[in-house]
C-alpha cells in the first residue's frame, strides 16, 4: 500500500512538472508545444490514477487490520476499481466517449464517499488517539 502511494506521488509530481514547464514557456510560437505538454500531463495523470486506484483497493482490503468500518472499506475498493476501469478506458480510447463518461458517473459516488469517509474516519481516530494520550 505504501509503495502504491509513493508511486502515485512520484507520477503526480512528474505530471505537474509538465504543467509548470508549460506555464513558464508558453507564447504564440509554442502553442503546439503547449498542447503536447498538456496531452503528456493527461497521459501521466491517467496512469497515475490507475496506481491510485490500486492504492485504494489495498487500503480497503486492510479493514480488519486497521479496524476500518466495513462500509468505508467497501466504498474504497469500489472506488479503486472505478479509477482503474475509467482511466484504463481513457488510455485505450484516448478520449472520453459516452461509455467512459457513464462508467465514471456510476463510480463517482463510491469514489467520493469512500475517500471522504476514510478522511473523516482518520480525523476522528486521530482525535481519539490525542485524547487517549492526553495531548492537545
Amino acid at each position: 500500500m505504501g509503495i502504491t502511494r509513493l508511486l502515485y506521488s512520484i507520477f503526480l509530481t512528474f505530471a505537474i512538472s509538465k504543467l509548470i514547464y508549460l506555464s513558464q514557456t508558453i507564447d504564440i510560437r509554442t502553442a503546439y508545444s503547449a498542447i503536447t505538454l498538456i496531452e503528456k500531463f493527461n497521459s501521466i495523470w491517467s496512469f497515475d490514477l490507475i496506481i491510485f486506484g490500486c492504492h485504494l483497493i489495498a487500503l480497503g482490503l486492510t479493514f480488519k487490520a486497521t479496524k476500518l468500518p466495513r462500509l468505508i472499506s467497501i466504498l474504497l475498493v469500489i472506488g479503486g476499481v472505478g479509477y482503474i476501469i475509467v482511466e484504463t478506458l481513457h488510455i485505450i480510447i484516448l478520449s472520453y466517449s459516452n461509455i467512459v463518461r457513464l462508467i465514471n458517473t456510476l463510480f463517482m459516488i463510491p469514489m467520493t464517499f469512500g475517500e471522504l469517509g476514510f478522511g473523516v474516519w482518520l480525523f476522528v481516530k486521530s482525535n481519539k488517539l490525542k485524547s487517549l494520550f492526553g495531548t492537545s
